[in-house]
């Protein structure tokens, strides 16, 4: 048996009126941020506790960029919201034993529209 809440339903306009009194305390419009997005191949092969170290060490440059290795493919990306210098990724990479090289941004035509 279901009993009548009068609260259900009002979480989501609270929380959304909550985001609009925010951004007008804030002084107008929402900060949008850019994304910078790099590749690098791994020319050396990688366990899963290097890729573990390595992401972490990686991660120093900007906290909330978000990096995935493809291990079979030897495929890194990084998407980070500020602009890191490839050469200083490929320069830790270096010191902590793990091959990188740049590779530049190509697009899959296949799933460029999904």
């Amino acid at each position: 048996m279901s009993t009548w809440n009068p609260w259900k339903g009002l979480a989501p306009m609270a929380f959304a009126l909550l985001i609009s009194a925010n951004a007008k305390a804030q002084g107008s419009t929402p900060i949008i941020e850019e994304e910078h997005r790099y590749q690098f191949s791994l020319t050396t092969a990688l366990s899963a506790y290097d890729e573990k170290l390595f992401t972490e060490a990686v991660s120093g440059f900007d906290p909330r960029m978000k990096v995935s290795i493809d291990r079979p493919s030897r495929l890194m990306k990084i998407l980070a919201y500020q602009p890191i210098d490839p050469a200083q990724v490929i320069n830790l990479a270096a010191g902590m034993g793990v091959g990188l090289a740049p590779r530049s941004n190509r697009i899959d035509p296949k799933t460029e529209n999904q």
